[in-house]
C-alpha cells in the first residue's frame, strides 16, 4: 500500500494538486504509513515544490528513518529559497553522501550565482573520493563561465573526460560548447561541436546562439542552412539565436524572412523574447516607425523589454523624442529603473545637451537611485582577479590603484590591471599621464570620470590633464587625440616624463608604430604596448 500512495501522491506533485496532495497525506496518517520512508519522501516532494520548506521539514521530521533521497529533497528545498545555511546543515548530516546528493548542492550553489562555493564543493567532493557522473559536470561549467573563468572550464572539460571518459554525450557536450562561447573561446565551442558524435537540436541551438552572441551573426545563418539540410526542424531557440544573429550583424530583411518562417512554422514558436528581439533590432537599426508599428501591432501587451529596446536604439541614434517617450513608458512600469535613466542620460550626452543630462542626473539623486558599477576582471594563475569602478580593496591597491588613477578613462582599465598583476615584481608608479583621450573627444566628462571616489575621478586630477598638454591647452586640444589627421603634431609637444601602460586600443593598434615611436623618446622612462 505505500508504493501506492507514493505514486498517487506524486502524481498530485505532477498536477500541480497541492490539495488532493494534502488529503492524501491525511489518509495516510489514518493508515499510519505516513511515517513509511517511501511516502515520506513523496509527501516530502509535495510540500517542498507546491506549498513551504517549512511544511516539508515536518514532514522530514515524521519520517522514520530518512534515506538519502528525503535528505537531497529537503536540501534542494532550501537551495531554492536561497537558504544556503539550513542547506548546508542538511547536507552535513547526511548519513551516507552519494553522488546526487554533491550533484544537489554544485548545481544550486551554482544556479543561485554562488559559483565559487559551487566549484569548492566539486573539488571537496573529488577529495573526499566521490566519482561525478554526467550530472556533474554542467552545473561546474555554469559556475565556471558565470565567472568567465576559461582556465576552470578547460580543467573542468579534462575532469568530464577522464571520469566519463573521451567520449562525453551530448549533454555534457552541449554544456561546453555554450559555456566555452560564454567564456569568450568560440574555437573551442566549434572544436567541442565538431568532436560530438550525437547531436541534437540543443546542440545546434547552443553554437547557433554562441555564434550570435560573440558577433558571428553570417556564421550562425550559414549554420542554420547547414542544420536545415540535414533535416532537423528548428525549434523556438532556434529561431531566438537566428534573430540575435540578425540583429548584431544589421540584416533587418533577414531577421523578417525568419520571424514569417517561425509564424508560418507555428505561431506557438514565437515567444515575447522573439518581438522584444525584433523591436530591439528595427531600433538599432534606426527604423524607428516600424519599431513603434511591431510594439503597437503586437499581440499582447508589451513589457518592459520592448520599450528598452525601443530606448537603446533611440540612445545610439540620438532620437531623443522618441527616446523621453520610451523611457516615461519604461518608468511607468518599473519606476526604479536605473538602466532607463542611465540610457536616457547617455543619450542627451551623446546629442550635446548638458542640461538635460544634469536633469536626469538630478532626478536619479533625488529618487536615490544609483548606477551599479562597471566591473572587469582577469584570470591569472586560477585566481579570477576582479575590479569594480570605485573600489580600493585589491591586494595590489598601492601599485594598480596608482596607476590607475590618471588612466584616460576605464576603457584601458582592464589592460592596465591585467598587465600591471601579471608581473610579479610589478611596483610601477606613474609620474604623469598618457597624453591621449582617444574616445571622449570633446565630451564632458563620462559617469566613471563623474564619480566621486572613483578611480578615475577627474575632478581630483585635472591637474595631470594640464600637466600632460602644452601650455594654455585643455582636454579638447587635438593632439590628445589619435583619430586626429595630422597626429605628427604630438612630436613637437612637451610632455613630463612618463611611465606609461598602453593599452590595445584598435585606435593605437592602427597607428602603433608612429606613436610608439614618439613614446618611446627621450620624453618616457619606460613603455608598454598591448
Amino acid at each position: 500500500m505505500s508504493f501506492t500512495f507514493g505514486i498517487v501522491i506524486h502524481s498530485s506533485v505532477v498536477l500541480k494538486g497541492l490539495n488532493s496532495g494534502k488529503q492524501f497525506h491525511a489518509i495516510s496518517i489514518k493508515f499510519g504509513l505516513n511515517s513509511n520512508v517511501y511516502v515520506g519522501s513523496s509527501l516530502l516532494d509535495l510540500y517542498v515544490k507546491l506549498c513551504s520548506i517549512e511544511e516539508g521539514h515536518r514532514v522530514f521530521e515524521d519520517t522514520r528513518e530518512p534515506n538519502v533521497v528525503s535528505y537531497t529533497t529537503l536540501l534542494c528545498g532550501y537551495l531554492k529559497e536561497q537558504r544556503f545555511d539550513e542547506a548546508m546543515g542538511i547536507f552535513s548530516i547526511i548519513p551516507e553522501r552519494n553522488v546526487v546528493s554533491w550533484n544537489a548542492m554544485i548545481s544550486g550553489y551554482s544556479q543561485k550565482g554562488r559559483n565559487e562555493e559551487s566549484v569548492n564543493l566539486f573539488v571537496e567532493m573529488l577529495r573526499r573520493g566521490v566519482v561525478p557522473d554526467q550530472s556533474t559536470f554542467p552545473s561546474l561549467f555554469s559556475a565556471a563561465a558565470n565567472m568567465a573563468a576559461l582556465g576552470r572550464v578547460k580543467s573542468f572539460h579534462a575532469c568530464a573526460v577522464k571520469y566519463l571518459g573521451g567520449e562525453l554525450g551530448v549533454f555534457v557536450g552541449n554544456s561546453l560548447v555554450s559555456f566555452y562561447a560564454k567564456c569568450g573561446s568560440l574555437e573551442d565551442s566549434l572544436l567541442v561541436f565538431n568532436r560530438l558524435t550525437e547531436r541534437n537540436i540543443v546542440t545546434w541551438n547552443a553554437l547557433i546562439c554562441a555564434l550570435a552572441q560573440n558577433g558571428k551573426g553570417k556564421v550562425a545563418l550559414e549554420l542554420f542552412k547547414r542544420m536545415k539540410d540535414m533535416g532537423i526542424k528548428p525549434n523556438s531557440v532556434t529561431f531566438l539565436g537566428l534573430l540575435l544573429a540578425c540583429s548584431h550583424v544589421g540584416l533587418v530583411d533577414e531577421a523578417y524572412s525568419h520571424f514569417e518562417q517561425a509564424r508560418t512554422q507555428d505561431a506557438n514558436l514565437l515567444k515575447s523574447e522573439h518581438y522584444a528581439c525584433m523591436v530591439d533590432l528595427l531600433s538599432r537599426s534606426g527604423r524607428f516607425q516600424q519599431a513603434e508599428k511591431f510594439i503597437h501591432d503586437l499581440p499582447f501587451d508589451p513589457s518592459i523589454g520592448f520599450w528598452k529596446a525601443l530606448l537603446g536604439g533611440c540612445q545610439i541614434h540620438s532620437n531623443m523624442k522618441l527616446g523621453e517617450y520610451a523611457a516615461e513608458k519604461v518608468l511607468a512600469i518599473e519606476p526604479g529603473d536605473v538602466s532607463s535613466y542611465v540610457m536616457l542620460s547617455n543619450a542627451h550626452s551623446a546629442a550635446g545637451r548638458w542640461q538635460s543630462v544634469s536633469i536626469v542626473r538630478n532626478e536619479m539623486r533625488e529618487k536615490g537611485l544609483k548606477r551599479v558599477p562597471g566591473c572587469s576582471w582577469v584570470e591569472i594563475k586560477c585566481k579570477i582577479h576582479v575590479f569594480v569602478t570605485g573600489d580600493k580593496r585589491h591586494d595590489h591597491k598601492p601599485e594598480i590603484y596608482e596607476l590607475i588613477w590618471d588612466c584616460a578613462g576605464s576603457n584601458i582599465l582592464h589592460q592596465v590591471a591585467s598587465r600591471a598583476i601579471r608581473s610579479e615584481d610589478f611596483r610601477g608608479r606613474l609620474k604623469g599621464l598618457l597624453p591621449i583621450h582617444p574616445y571622449f573627444g570633446s565630451e564632458k566628462r563620462t559617469d566613471l570620470e563623474m564619480a566621486n571616489g572613483s578611480a578615475g575621478d577627474v575632478k581630483k586630477n585635472d591637474m595631470f590633464w594640464r600637466l600632460s598638454l602644452p601650455q594654455g591647452s585643455n582636454r579638447d586640444y587635438f593632439g590628445c587625440n589619435f583619430e586626429y589627421a595630422e597626429l605628427s603634431v604630438a612630436e613637437w609637444c612637451q610632455f613630463p616624463a612618463v611611465t606609461l601602460f598602453v593599452a590595445a586600443l584598435d585606435l593605437l593598434e592602427r597607428k602603433g608604430s608612429h606613436v610608439r615611436q614618439i613614446l618611446e623618446g627621450e620624453r618616457c622612462e619606460k613603455s608598454e604596448a598591448g
